[in-house]
């Protein structure tokens, strides 16, 4: 997520984020030189619920305990990234001025679990399933933020 008409609008930096799966296991601020987190995640509370249903409840809490690369392609963070775009898009002041915004989110996932498993495995139709479920959902928020022509 990336972009505010301006510069600095108000003295703020514009949002671009990504989740830092080798070191600190969390959302970072893409560079906080120059950019921030946006204001407000989705609790982590949620992302373990997500794993815990989607892995059984062995697995809940995989993504911090180092498991690894295989559950960063699975649904349950596809969905999670959702709901940080969606809070993103209920916190942050996209659209609501006078300067056009940029709103860019990058659905890594097929292309990781391509690398992870292999593009002609099922966890990949099952990575593009999710990201298709994800991308539906964002075009509803936009539906619902803004008038027809008032995005592309």
């Amino acid at each position: 997520m990336i972009g505010r008409g301006g510069r600095r609008p108000l003295g703020r930096l514009p949002v671009a984020i990504y989740y830092d799966e080798d070191v600190r296991k969390r959302w970072e601020p893409q560079n906080p030189d120059l950019f921030r987190m946006p204001d407000g995640l989705p609790e982590r509370a949620r992302l373990t619920s997500y794993l815990k249903e989607y892995f059984g409840p062995a697995r809940g809490a995989a993504i911090d305990s180092g498991v690894g690369r295989k559950v960063c392609c699975s649904p349950p963070i596809i969905r999670y990234q959702g709901d940080i775009v969606e809070t993103a898009m209920g916190r942050e002041p996209i659209g609501r001025d006078d300067v056009t915004d940029l709103l860019y989110i990058n659905y890594k996932m097929p292309d990781y679990t391509g690398h992870v498993y292999n593009m002609l495995s099922i966890q990949e139709k099952i990575a593009i399933a999710a990201v298709d479920r994800e991308l539906s959902r964002l075009l509803g928020l936009l539906q619902s933020r803004f008038a027809p022509g008032e995005f592309a």
